[in-house]
């Protein structure tokens, strides 16, 4: 039984009469011949040839399925990384509160220093002038004043910490692989 009519081979494979045609015509393009010459088919060597196909077909697969997990992987990486630069963005715009604060009265008192002797040059610069004296020092009070009113609040700074906390989970999550 080496040698079978196309029906023979359809049932066996539960295919149509034109897939077997198909197949055989495929096989003849890459030089193959599983019929001979009155329309009959070889039977093994059409196992063969289906077999072979059926493995190919499955390497093919893995090697899809190969690619796209790569292609998942980078992109999950590529994802992370930008996370993770949001992240440290983040991170870095915020500074501890105390050390702002620290930093800006530290300025501030430079500068109302530096307000006072100037005020003292200018006046004696003005020849003694004791009404431009009294102006200049009033400015520098008013000013003293202001700064000394300056509020030091953070009112979203628990919003914030909230945020990032939640960011964090987020992204550990997603990253986590399926």
């Amino acid at each position: 039984m080496d040698f079978v009519d196309v029906k023979y081979v359809a049932d066996y494979f539960g295919v149509t009469e034109r897939t077997i045609q198909n197949w055989t015509e495929e096989w003849e393009s890459r030089g193959l011949t599983p019929k001979d010459g009155r329309g009959n088919y070889n039977f093994p060597v059409i196992i063969r040839l289906r077999l072979k196909d059926l493995e190919n077909e499955i390497e093919g697969l893995k090697a899809g399925d190969k690619s796209l997990n790569q292609e998942k992987k980078e992109i999950l990486k590529i994802t992370r990384q930008e996370k993770e630069l949001k992240l440290d963005k983040l991170k870095n715009a915020l500074v501890d509160y105390s050390l702002i604060r620290d930093a800006w009265c530290s300025q501030l008192k430079v500068i109302i220093n530096n307000m006072e002797a100037l005020g003292s040059r200018i006046t004696s610069k003005l020849g003694g002038d004791r009404a431009m004296y009294n102006e200049i020092n009033d400015m520098i009070n008013e000013t003293r004043d202001h700064i000394a009113k300056t509020k030091f609040e953070i009112n979203d700074y628990d919003e914030i910490e909230k945020v990032m906390h939640e960011y964090e989970e987020k992204g550990t999550k997603e990253d986590e692989p399926d």
